[in-house]
C-alpha cells in the first residue's frame, strides 16, 4: 500500500470502541478501499489487540479465501494504526434482515453457505473468529458474503496441536452456551454454534434469546426441546432440524462444518417461492425481489457513477422490485472537505444501506422535525456538527443502543437521511430505525414521486 498520507478518507463506514473503518481513495490510483483506523493511545491493550489482528490477517493473506475480506496492508503513525482492507461495497449482512421476518430462505441458505465456507477456511489455518455475527459479514458488489473483524481471533492450532480457549469474549446472544461457563472450551465448536444463530436471525429475524444460560428461559426451553414459540414456529420443518443439530448444548454433539455440508437443508436446491401481493406475503412465500438483490450486471455497476439525481437513483433499482424500494436508497457519498479533486470523479460512486431514506424537506425544517420525533420516542440525541446527529437510547436487553444520523443534501432539493450503527445489536438497531422512519411517511420521496 501506498503511504496513509496518500489515501483521503472519504465517509465513514462504521466505528467500534477504539476507531473507525472508513471509505478511503487512493490520491495516485484512485483505489477504493477500506481503512480501519485504530487510536493505540487508549491503552496498552489496544495495541495488542492491533498488532495481533493484524498477524491474524497476514496469515489469511497468505491463503486467501473468496468469502473472508482480504488484507491489503498495515501502516502506522505514532498514536494511530490504519489497517488497509478489501472495500465490501454491499455493506453489513444485518442490513438485509427485516426485522421479525428475516429473508427469503434461499439467500439465507446461500449466506449461511458462504459463512461456512469461509470460517471452516479459517479453522484450516488454525484461526478462530470468535465474534460472529451479522454485523462482522458484509456484501461484495457480487453480493458475497466476506468476513471481516479479527479483532477477538486468535490462533488455537499450531504445527497441529490444538490448545483450549480460555477467554470469554463474543456477543452474548451469539456466543456459544461454554463460552459463557467460564471453563475452557474448544474453538472450532465455538464458532459452529455463532453460525447457527446467525442463521436464526437471517430465517426470522430476530434473536432466540439473550444469551444461551439458564438465567433465560428461552434459552432453557430450547435445552428442554420446546420449540412451540417464536422463532422456530417461523421456521420449516427441515430448517428447524437442522438447526437442531447445531444449536446443542454439548459441544462435542454440535455438528462440525464437514458434517455440515452433508446435511438436508444445506444441500438442498430450494426453490423460488411464487410471487404474492404484498400485504399477503409471509415469510416462506416472499420472493427474492422483496430483499435486497445484487446487482448482477457489471454494467450497471459500472455506470453507477454517472447517476446524478434522485430519479435517476430509484430508477437504476426499480429493476429488482423489491417490496420497499426506498428501503434500497444508493446514494452519492458525503465528501469531506479537502478531497482532491482528482478523487471527485471516485466520489461518484454510489453505496447500499436500506436504514436511510430521502425526504422532501429543506435542511432547517428536517433538522427541527428529526429533534422532534427523536424527543418522542425518549431517545437522547446530540449535534456535534449542523448535519449530523448522535443518538442514544437502549435496547430491549437495555444495553445501549448508539447510532448517526447525517442528513445530506442532494440535487432537485431533496435530502438523504443516513442512518449508521455505532454500537450495539444490528436487528434492535433496524427496529429504532423503522420507529423513527414511520414518523417521516408525510415526507418521504417515493420512486415514482416527481418534483
Amino acid at each position: 500500500m501506498d503511504g496513509y498520507e496518500d489515501w483521503q478518507f472519504v465517509q465513514t463506514l462504521g466505528e467500534g470502541a477504539y476507531g473507525e473503518v472508513k471509505l478511503a481513495v487512493s490520491t495516485v490510483t484512485k483505489e477504493e478501499v477500506a481503512v480501519k483506523i485504530v487510536d493505540i493511545s487508549k491503552g496498552a491493550a489496544v495495541a495488542t489487540n492491533t498488532k495481533k489482528e493484524c498477524v491474524i490477517l497476514n496469515i489469511i493473506k497468505g491463503k486467501p479465501h473468496q468469502n473472508i475480506i482480504n488484507f491489503l496492508g498495515y501502516k502506522k503513525s505514532t498514536k494511530i494504526h490504519y489497517i488497509f482492507l478489501e472495500l465490501a461495497p454491499g455493506g453489513e449482512l444485518f442490513d438485509r434482515i427485516i426485522p421479525d421476518e428475516g429473508m427469503a430462505p434461499i439467500l439465507s441458505q446461500r449466506y449461511f453457505q458462504q459463512l461456512c465456507s469461509g470460517v471452516a477456511h479459517l479453522h484450516k489455518l488454525g484461526i478462530t473468529h470468535r465474534d460472529i455475527k451479522p454485523e462482522n459479514l458484509l456484501l461484495d458488489a457480487q453480493d458475497n458474503l466476506k468476513i471481516t473483524d479479527f479483532g477477538l481471533s486468535t490462533c488455537y492450532r499450531l504445527n497441529n496441536k490444538e490448545r483450549l480457549m480460555e477467554r470469554r469474549c463474543g456477543t452474548p446472544p451469539y456466543t456459544a452456551p461454554e463460552v459463557l461457563a467460564g471453563k475452557e472450551y474448544r474453538a472450532c465448536p465455538a464458532d459452529v454454534w455463532s453460525c447457527g444463530i446467525v442463521l436464526v436471525t437471517m430465517l426470522a429475524g430476530e434473536l432466540p434469546w439473550d444469551e444461551p444460560s439458564d438465567k433465560f428461559k428461552e434459552y432453557v426451553a430450547w435445552t428442554k426441546k420446546r420449540y412451540l414459540y417464536s422463532p422456530w414456529t417461523k421456521l420449516q420443518s427441515l430448517e428447524l432440524e437442522f438447526l437442531k443439530k447445531i444449536l446443542i448444548e454439548e459441544p462435542t454433539k454440535r455438528l462440525t462444518f464437514e458434517q455440515i455440508t452433508n446435511e438436508k437443508w444445506f444441500c438442498s436446491e430450494i426453490e423460488m417461492p411464487e410471487i404474492v401481493p404484498q400485504h399477503s406475503a409471509k415469510r416462506l412465500k416472499r420472493t427474492l425481489s422483496d430483499e435486497c438483490l445484487p446487482m448482477s450486471q457489471p454494467e450497471l455497476l459500472r455506470n453507477l457513477s454517472e447517476i446524478s439525481s434522485t430519479k435517476m437513483i430509484f430508477d437504476t433499482i426499480s429493476f429488482s422490485q423489491p417490496l420497499h424500494p426506498e428501503y434500497m436508497i444508493m446514494s452519492q457519498l458525503d465528501c469531506t472537505q479537502g478531497v482532491s479533486q482528482a478523487t471527485q470523479g471516485v466520489l461518484q460512486r454510489l453505496v447500499r444501506r436500506m436504514t436511510r431514506f430521502i425526504i422532501s424537506l429543506k435542511i432547517t425544517p428536517a433538522k427541527d422535525k428529526l429533534t422532534n420525533v427523536v424527543d418522542k420516542l425518549k431517545i437522547t440525541c446530540r449535534q456535534p456538527t449542523p448535519n449530523n446527529f448522535t443518538l442514544q437510547t437502549v435496547d430491549r436487553r437495555n444495553t445501549i443502543l448508539s447510532f448517526k444520523v447525517q442528513l445530506i443534501e442532494m440535487m432537485e432539493g431533496n435530502l438523504l437521511v443516513d442512518f449508521r450503527l455505532s454500537k450495539g445489536d444490528g436487528l434492535e438497531f433496524k427496529k429504532v430505525f423503522q420507529r423513527i422512519r414511520k414518523q417521516f411517511d408525510d415526507c418521504i420521496v417515493k420512486p415514482d414521486s416527481k418534483k
